[in-house]
């Protein structure tokens, strides 16, 4: 694997790509705001506008993963800030490896470009596209402007779309079921049954890792791939599998999910109880058919690490 370049390295799916990218890779370049000692360190404030060509220099492929996510809550309103960031940086980034050089692309989208939940059947690459908040959309918008600048200037494209990302270290709603579970309070989650499809971090690591490598994933140029790990869950069943992890056992009490959605709505969480008690499922049958790819861990084993780590952090 030759010079690879990663923006986000400092986010949880950047972390570990980077932790596992500098024992193949030739050499490791990091594009940002803040020195890393992972690798060599360019500053960037990754927007509209912005040069990198000193950074590019060199690089074989570029990993992006920087994004303006979710839990962005600095100045500026509506889409703007979302696009600035994830459209105008993302298009800017590429344009200026391709006039670099650079062989291949690969971009950390999102599942959500597909929706926000699935309906009757999993999610593939070939579905419709229905984002659904200002971040999804961003996202699309950067996938398209990517797959127009392939025929512009040759440059291949590797298109990433995750559900959500647990592991240790993970933040958000995962880590906050953990904390819950490990309390031992009963949950009135028992008449929950839905099914979601998640990836834990090393999976996606080892995806990306095969999709950074050109020689080992030709296929993979100027794809889109929805992945996951490849086995759906129902959070009733999420939380039994935590608690078995602490060595618990988890309460679960049986409520309407009905009820609990309409007391979401009267809280203004209508949205996010949506996508919780929703399914979610996604079919990486594309992974595996034409790279060949196979998670290379279970949710079982990571639930174990999550635990032992947090013990040994706690000693």
């Amino acid at each position: 694997m030759g010079k690879v370049l990663v923006t986000g390295y400092n986010g949880f799916v950047g972390k570990g790509i980077v932790g596992s990218l500098g024992s193949v890779a030739s050499s490791v370049v990091l594009l940002g705001r803040h020195p890393s000692g992972s690798g060599a360190f360019y500053f960037a404030d990754i927007g509209c506008d912005f040069d990198c060509s000193e950074a590019l220099v060199g690089v074989d492929v570029v990993l992006h993963c920087a994004a303006l996510t979710h839990a962005y809550k600095g100045e500026g309103s509506g889409s703007r800030p979302f696009h600035a960031v994830n459209v105008g940086g993302t298009l800017s980034l590429a344009r200026q490896a391709a006039a670099a050089g650079v062989k291949r692309f690969v971009f950390i989208s999102s599942i959500g470009v597909n929706g926000a939940f699935s309906c009757g059947s999993a999610f593939t690459e070939a579905d419709s596209v229905n984002p659904y908040d200002f971040y999804t959309e961003s996202k699309l918008q950067a996938e398209k402007g990517l797959l127009e600048l392939v025929e512009l200037t040759g440059l291949e494209v590797v298109i990433v779309r995750p559900p959500l990302v647990y592991g240790p270290g993970c933040p958000g709603m995962f880590s906050l079921l953990m904390r819950v579970v490990k309390s031992g309070v009963p949950l009135p989650l028992g008449s929950l049954v839905n099914k979601r499809s998640m990836i834990a971090l090393d999976n996606l690591v080892d995806f990306i890792l095969l999709c950074v490598d050109i020689k080992r994933s030709r296929e993979a140029a100027n794809q889109v791939f929805v992945i996951s790990d490849d086995f759906d869950i129902s959070i009733k069943d999420l939380l039994k599998k935590m608690a078995k992890a602490y060595g618990k056992h988890q309460c679960l009490v049986p409520f309407p999910v009905s009820l609990m959605m309409f007391t979401a709505c009267l809280m203004g969480q209508k949205v996010k109880a949506g996508k919780f008690f929703s399914d979610l499922n996604v079919d990486c049958s594309k992974a595996k058919s034409l790279l060949g790819w196979r998670p290379v861990t279970t949710i079982d084993e990571q639930l174990s690490e999550m635990v032992r780590q947090e013990d040994d952090a706690c000693n």
